[in-house]
């Protein structure tokens, strides 16, 4: 380590801000009538669902469309919302963007147009007579969403709300497209009217989404199960709708042929996976016009992790795999009962959750035991042995048995985060796979353990050339006598490690794993002595180039985990310093591989089917010397990726 002082480093741990809707108290819905109607047949008048929403302002071009969640669930209201921006029509109904009408139901705006989250805070129903509603008063903070810079994936919200709005409104006859109740109103800020709103309900469901599902030859298709207690059958309609979402299958392409040169009966490598995803998943798709995941079914082999989701396929968190000849190998969970060691595509109920839980990584949900998320149980998103070990595990002494008690449901803290996160973090190609809510996350203790565990991070070069990546690996080691709870995989994809890199003006770039692969993830008893590693090659994430130019780099390491409700961490860093272009050749060399396609090359492993990746690397040995005196370039750092001339 070489002048680096760790407590200078900001900690990755402080995860970027995103603002979340919470329950508003009881004691916030004030009557103004009181007697006139209980307050209970009052508040069901605003019925629960999803809510179009539009927002007029007073003057200017540009008007708002989006929805309103008012979500009332085991005796609390909780309101969200979001809105987009809308070019305002010359013509036509003065509340209703230009084409509203004709999408009816929970309507579906372009990624590129998101505007703010609004977290509802109060809500006020005033009675006019008997059990009807003279008008309501909805106050909510909003947080405009700044979008990302060119080359990025994430946008940010401010950490304190951009203003407060408090939106005034009495009921109305629904319009075309909408459904009573409705309402029509003032917004105002501060006192000041600052335009109109129209709040109509459209459906019970809060979100929607489509998942289009391909698979291999080889492999099965995950189907619909009977419930235990009997009745109709479980899936993914039946599952996401414990979350309050519409969510519709497409059992698109059965028996896609295996690629040329992929040995299906294996683990594949992330490019293959990539590849054969971007070859078969809907050329039709458009994720302004939907909300869509695809999942691919493979068939694998014992051992590879069940699934994954990949963060990006040209935008965030579209699409996932499963490997139906995987399954439940007795070394993961002593709890597996009669599925242990068989193949998923044999445990029908089993192979469903997986498919079910990948999806929910496309939605930004994480594992259950990681910190903030409320800890493992029996529901989608806790991974599968941790469901078997809660089933039947001695710990907890649940009654239940794997597979057959396997609950196809989330829990109330994904159900919360898929209802009232903001749409940007949820709906795939919005903002980049963040690994959680974001919503009451412990801050990570890093001294809780220092001296009994000790990580270590080895670049393989402390110094780089422009444009050359940079291979790091880094291992934790127990240093004490007694076994210590760590995480079973430290590399990237496994949602513990974290790297960032802080450039010479002290700016920090976070560099999230291309690839999300947690199915597998628990903890374990590390032994004394004992160490488990991780290692990436660090160029390009979702977040752009790690090292843009030359100077003083840190890359900055975090190990992040959480044991019960405890946070815990441990953090690494070195200094890279990143060498000033000599010839014109370095410079030529370093333009030629920031590119983004070679970026993905190196996230994905190598790879043969991104085109622009190959053409730069073309270019780049077009002007590589071949006399062995010539010196190093660049290239150098793709060693063992780097396709051959």
């Amino acid at each position: 380590m070489k002048n680096v002082r760790l407590g200078s480093i900001p900690s990755y741990s402080a995860k970027p801000f995103v603002p979340m809707a919470k329950p508003i108290p009881h004691t916030d819905f004030p009557m103004e009538n009181p007697g006139v109607a209980d307050e209970f047949s009052l508040r069901l008048a605003l019925k629960t669902g999803c809510y179009r929403l539009t927002y007029q302002p007073n003057g200017g071009f540009i008007n708002f469309a989006g929805t309103l969640r008012v979500d009332k669930w085991k005796s609390v209201t909780t309101i969200s919302g979001d809105l987009y921006r809308r070019r305002r029509p010359l013509e036509g109904l003065p509340h209703l963007p230009e084409g509203l009408l004709s999408r009816l139901g929970i309507p579906i705006y372009g990624v590129n147009t998101y505007y703010s989250y609004l977290k509802g805070t109060s809500l006020k129903i005033v009675a006019k007579s008997g059990f009807t509603i003279g008008k309501i008063e909805i106050t909510a903070d909003e947080y405009v969403y700044t979008p990302p810079p060119a080359g990025a994936f994430s946008g940010t919200f401010d950490a304190v709300p951009t203003r407060t709005v408090v939106m005034i409104l009495k009921t109305a006859a629904a319009p075309a497209g909408f459904s009573a109740p409705c309402f029509e109103g003032k917004l105002y800020v501060g006192g000041v009217e600052k335009g109109s709103v129209l709040l109509g309900w459209v459906s019970s469901s809060f979100r929607k989404a489509t998942v289009e599902i391909d698979t291999l030859v080889g492999s099965v298709v995950p189907a619909e199960v009977p419930s235990p207690a009997g009745g109709a059958l479980e899936g993914f309609k039946s599952a996401y709708a414990t979350a309050g979402w519409d969510v519709r299958t497409i059992y698109d392409q059965i028996g896609i042929p295996v690629p040329a040169g992929v040995n299906p009966t294996t683990c594949w490598s992330d490019a293959n996976l990539h590849q054969l995803m971007l070859a078969n998943r809907s050329a039709t798709t458009s994720l302004d016009k939907e909300w869509r995941a695809h999942l691919l079914i493979v068939p694998g082999v014992m051992g590879c992790s069940r699934g994954k989701m990949y963060d990006s396929i040209g935008v965030p968190r579209e699409g996932a795999m499963t490997y139906s000849n995987d399954g439940y190998p007795a070394t993961d969970s002593a709890w597996f009962g009669t599925a242990a060691n068989q193949q998923a595509r044999n445990i029908p109920r089993a192979f469903m959750r997986t498919a079910i839980h990948e999806i929910g990584h496309a939605f930004n949900l994480i594992h259950q035991f990681f910190a903030g998320e409320g800890g493992s149980d029996n529901s989608i998103m806790t991974t599968t042995p941790e469901v078997a070990d809660f089933l039947q595990g001695p710990a907890t002494g649940a009654p239940g048995i794997f597979p057959d008690n396997i609950a196809l449901s989330f829990n109330d803290h994904c159900r919360r985060d898929l209802i009232h996160l903001p749409d940007i973090v949820v709906r795939p190609g919005g903002i980049s796979f963040l690994g959680g809510s974001h919503s009451g996350i412990p801050e990570a203790d890093f001294d809780a353990l220092s001296g009994a565990l000790e990580l270590k991070m080895e670049p393989a070069s402390q110094r780089l050339l422009l444009g050359e990546p940079l291979r790091v690996r880094w291992t934790v080691t127990n240093k004490s006598k007694n076994p210590i709870k760590v995480p079973c995989d430290i590399n990237p994809p496994g949602q513990h490690a974290f790297l960032s890199v802080q450039n010479p003006q002290g700016q920090l770039r976070i560099a999230p794993s291309f690839v999300i692969a947690t199915e597998h993830q628990r903890l374990i008893d590390l032994k004394a002595g004992k160490s488990v590693s991780g290692e990436t090659r660090l160029f390009w994430s979702t977040n752009g180039f790690a090292f843009e130019g030359p100077g003083r780099h840190v890359v900055n390491l975090e190990i992040l985990w959480g044991v019960g409700t405890e946070a815990f961490g441990l953090k690494a860093a070195e200094e890279i310093w990143v060498d000033y272009p000599v010839l014109a050749r370095d410079n030529d060399m370093a333009a030629t591989l920031f590119n983004t396609d070679v970026g993905k090359f190196v996230a994905l492993g190598g790879s043969t089917h991104i085109d622009g990746a190959l053409e730069s690397f073309k270019r780049a040995m077009d002007m590589t010397p071949e006399a062995a005196d010539a010196g190093p370039t660049a290239l150098r750092g793709f060693d063992g990726i780097l396709p051959k001339r």
